[in-house]
């Protein structure tokens, strides 16, 4: 789903519309739900990052601030790891059909759970993962908090560089030493990773480290309400294209009562037509040129245009 596509924009009045009548925390729920939708419209299977990313800076966050878990803090996160893996990556969301004539939903049932163990391998690899991390939780309690908290700061920073790494610059790692590869006699290709880069992973990533890093650094408190947080990993209008938002700066307004009265509203709505004007109008008349310009030597000129296409893009 891309914000210049009809679906988007039933979605938006959709979403919108919803937000108006729920509740404080209906809307927080329904726009974690919106934006779960939202992301996996590319590909459900990546929403499990996000979970992933989620479930273990809840725990950092609520370790480094104040060294210890509730079970039920424990549980949340746990059970919705495992949930996610089996019907994010597991589930082959592709044996689901809408049908349009008769109105309803075909589903072939031997086909929603692949033969391929990819996706079992992930959900075991998943509870492996969760068990672990419960029955070493006891000994993570007992550190002395200055060594805690800078642990706990080291695990939040390495599972999402980790993420990023593995599916963002593991190939490009891999063609910077080919060279080296091919001397060893080895072929490159047995080392790449054949996938597609998650949309927005560098947004989300750096997103939910700065929260940690917010709370090491004595500047936020964490949040027990996993799901609020849940919502500031995931949050669709900044997911995917930015900009990232600081952890101090988005959490406490997911965290208290907002009112949304016509005059935000209109001015959201101004503000979305501007952007897209931008984006479609603009930005993407000159993307053809700004193509052919790179593959051209031209550089003055291929750099005024890539810029000028670059700026309303992103601003649209």
């Amino acid at each position: 789903m891309i914000f210049n596509s009809v679906e988007f924009f039933v979605f938006l009045a959709v979403t919108y519309l919803l937000y108006r009548i729920l509740s404080f925390r209906g809307q927080n729920l329904m726009l974690l739900v919106a934006s779960y939708i939202f992301y996996g419209w590319w590909d459900e299977r990546f929403l499990f990052l996000i979970v992933l990313s989620t479930a273990v800076d809840f725990c950092c966050g609520l370790m480094i601030d104040r060294g210890g878990l509730t079970l039920s803090e424990r549980l949340v996160p746990s059970i919705y790891s495992i949930l996610a893996a089996f019907l994010f990556v597991t589930v082959n969301w592709n044996a689901v059909k809408i049908g349009a004539k008769p109105l309803g939903i075909l589903m072939k049932w031997e086909q929603l759970f692949p033969a391929s163990l990819s996706g079992w391998l992930v959900l075991i690899g998943t509870l492996v993962l969760v068990a672990i991390a419960n029955l070493l939780y006891p000994r993570l309690a007992s550190i002395e908090d200055k060594q805690r908290r800078k642990i706990f700061l080291v695990i939040s920073i390495c599972t999402n560089l980790g993420i990023l790494g593995v599916f963002k610059y593991f190939n490009f790692f891999i063609d910077s030493a080919e060279i080296v590869i091919h001397s060893l006699e080895v072929q490159a290709e047995f080392f790449r990773l054949n996938m597609i880069l998650p949309v927005g992973i560098s947004f989300y990533t750096f997103q939910t480290m700065s929260y940690t890093i917010d709370i090491y650094r004595g500047k936020l408190e964490a949040t027990n309400r996993f799901l609020d947080f849940a919502l500031f990993v995931s949050f669709f209008p900044q997911l995917v294209a930015g900009p990232i938002e600081r952890a101090s700066e988005l959490i406490p307004r997911l965290l208290n009562p907002r009112t949304l009265n016509f005059e935000q509203s209109t001015r959201g709505l101004c503000l979305i037509l501007f952007g897209l004007f931008k984006k479609v109008a603009i930005a993407d008349s000159v993307a053809s040129s700004v193509n052919a310009i790179y593959e051209t030597n031209g550089v003055v000129s291929w750099y005024s245009h890539a810029q000028y296409s670059t700026t309303f893009d992103i601003g649209g």
